[in-house]
């Protein structure tokens, strides 16, 4: 089933933006039709609900994290029990906290991939390779290469 979706800027979505210069904007913008089966050609039915759903002008009607998360495109990746502790979170800081805390979380997971690629290229380094590993024949210890004691 393809599924047109058309962006129409009705006055209850441009009102909801509160902001008189982005209505003006958009009311001289012209009207396009996009069908999602074109721009997106192998997005399945689930997909392409999920874009439209997030994707909507208006943000009051658009998902919300959480309803995102349990739509059925998404459904093979839902772990309730990781969910539910940053969703508990939402709502409980300004923009600039979320920024903040975001860029906090990007620069700790950067340190601790740099630690472990340190200590893989130590371990690397330290560890011997096969070749070296194999036990050095000295003649001194098992006589002379003649076969002689």
């Amino acid at each position: 089933m393809t599924l047109t979706r058309v962006i129409l800027f009705i006055q209850e979505d441009v009102a909801a933006l509160e902001s008189p210069f982005a209505a003006t904007m958009l009311d001289n913008m012209p009207t396009l039709t996009k069908n999602f089966a074109q721009v997106f050609p192998t997005a399945s039915p689930n997909a392409e609900d999920l874009l439209h759903r997030l994707l909507h002008f208006n943000p009051i009607k658009r998902l919300t994290a959480e309803e995102a998360l349990r739509h059925p495109y998404l459904a093979q990746f839902h772990n309730a029990a990781e969910e539910s502790i940053y969703l508990q979170t939402l709502g409980r800081f300004t923009i600039s906290e979320y920024r903040e805390r975001l860029y906090q979380e990007i620069v700790q997971r950067k340190k601790e991939i740099r630690k472990k690629l340190r200590e893989k290229e130590r371990l690397e380094r330290d560890t011997p390779s096969r070749n070296q590993r194999r036990p050095k024949f000295r003649a001194a210890h098992f006589g002379s290469p003649n076969g002689a004691a």
